[in-house]
C-alpha cells in the first residue's frame, strides 16, 4: 500500500505543476492580449489625430491654427513609429501572428531533427 500511495502523491505533485504551468501561461497570454488591443487603440487614435489634423487644415480659416495642423502632421511624420518591446519585436495586432509563425517553424525543425 506504501507503493501505491507514494506513485498517487507524485502523480498529484505533476499535476499541480502542470496546472500551475498552464495558469501561468494563461495569466501571460492574456496580459499580451491586453497589451496588444491597447497598443492597437493607441495606433488608431494616432491616426485618426493626423486625419482630423488634415481635414481641419483645410477648413480652418485662421493661418495660425492651418500651420499648427501642418506641423502636427509633420512632427506625426517624422516623429512617430510602433512600440516595441526592447526594439527586438513591433507590439502591434501581428505579434499573435509572429508568436505562432516562429512556433510552428522551429517545431517543424525540431521534428525534421528527431526523424533523421
Amino acid at each position: 500500500m506504501g507503493k501505491f500511495n507514494i506513485i498517487a502523491d507524485t502523480l498529484t505533485i505533476i499535476n499541480l505543476a502542470e496546472i500551475y504551468v498552464f495558469g501561468w501561461l494563461f495569466k501571460n497570454i492574456i496580459l499580451l492580449s491586453i497589451c496588444i488591443k491597447e497598443c492597437e487603440d493607441f495606433y488608431t487614435n494616432v491616426i485618426e489625430a493626423e486625419r482630423q489634423c488634415m481635414i481641419r487644415s483645410e477648413n480652418d480659416e485662421s493661418e495660425g491654427m492651418r500651420k499648427l495642423y501642418k506641423n502636427i502632421r509633420r512632427l506625426n511624420r517624422a516623429k512617430f513609429s510602433k512600440m516595441t518591446a526592447c526594439r527586438i519585436f513591433t507590439v502591434d495586432a501581428a505579434l499573435p501572428l509572429r508568436y505562432f509563425d516562429n512556433f510552428a517553424v522551429y517545431t517543424i525543425v525540431i521534428l525534421q531533427f528527431a526523424f533523421s
